[in-house]
């Protein structure tokens, strides 16, 4: 029994395979772009046409031999501060991307999966139902900015009631 054990815990192991270089380089680089702190400038737009802004801040550390990113963020939103963790990485499984964030605003885990486009855009969608849908894209404009865009539609709603854009700026050293 301990021998089946043995090799199964090897095929598992095996089957992982190496950090995102396995899926390819392009994922491999797209990562490793995230490492690091970030400063963030962000709008939000509603469907009546109201706006609001708020900053935050974000460490990215890289986690799990590379194939994933490990986040840590805080944003000052109506001068209450509101703070949450996420990953994001590629799943050598499904042949995705996936993302997943827990923080003290939304009731629940929220859960996407997307793919990265050869233009180097990571769109991304709700993976689990919430009563409403998600839509991100993640796309850096050059090696020290990084533009996030996030839709949100309600169930039953025609169309995005909610967006955001999230500029995010590396911060100096």
């Amino acid at each position: 029994m301990s021998r089946l054990v043995t090799a199964v815990v090897a095929i598992v192991v095996l089957s992982l395979g190496a950090p995102p270089r396995s899926a390819s380089a392009q994922t491999a680089d797209f990562l490793a772009n995230f490492p690091g702190t970030w400063n963030i400038e962000a709008r939000q737009y509603n469907s009546r046409g109201q706006t609001a802004t708020f900053q935050g801040r974000t460490e990215w550390t890289s986690a799990y031999n590379g194939r994933y990113i490990h986040e840590r963020f805080a944003f000052t939103v109506g001068g209450q501060v509101l703070v949450g963790e996420s990953h994001l990485g590629y799943s050598q499984g499904a042949k995705r991307f996936e993302y997943a964030q827990v923080d003290g605003f939304n009731p629940g885990m929220t859960w996407l999966t997307g793919d990265l486009s050869d233009e180097g855009t990571l769109t991304m969608e709700s993976a689990a139902p919430v009563g409403y849908a998600l839509r991100w894209t993640f796309r850096f404009t050059d090696d020290q900015t990084l533009f996030v865009q996030l839709f949100l539609k309600r169930d039953g709603d025609e169309s995005w009631t909610l967006s955001s854009d999230y500029t995010y700026k590396k911060a100096e050293s």
